[in-house]
């Protein structure tokens, strides 16, 4: 019921990392071109967190778009910033959670589901 999942909380900030990696290394990079989609879905027994971006473009010295390749959000991925959520993560949602972060040619894609 909407009553049942109301009532459902997390850890205060634990979203924060992947919200702010999706600005900082995909929408920063190409502002005007990149997107984000964000999405938060919750009932009696879990609550789910989507979160993907583009991946950035750079020029090239033919001024055409192409993929950023093997630096940048991959380093950001295997950083402290994510090491520290998933640390966590296995201390105060202890095999109550899955996340799954994958990459495309075209995004990122970071899916975080909180069991209760």
């Amino acid at each position: 019921s909407a009553g049942a999942a109301e009532k459902q909380k997390i850890k205060p900030l634990l979203l924060v990392n992947f919200i702010e990696n999706a600005f900082k290394h995909g929408v920063n990079a190409n502002v005007g071109t990149s997107w984000v989609d964000i999405q938060l879905t919750a009932d009696e027994k879990s609550i789910r967190f989507y979160i993907a971006n583009s991946r950035p473009f750079t020029v090239d010295n033919k001024h055409s778009k192409v993929q950023t390749q093997g630096r940048g959000r991959e380093e950001e991925y295997n950083g402290i910033g994510l090491e520290n959520v998933r640390r966590r993560l296995e201390l105060e949602y202890f095999e109550k959670h899955v996340l799954s972060i994958k990459q495309t040619d075209e995004c990122y894609v970071v899916e975080l589901t909180l069991l209760f």
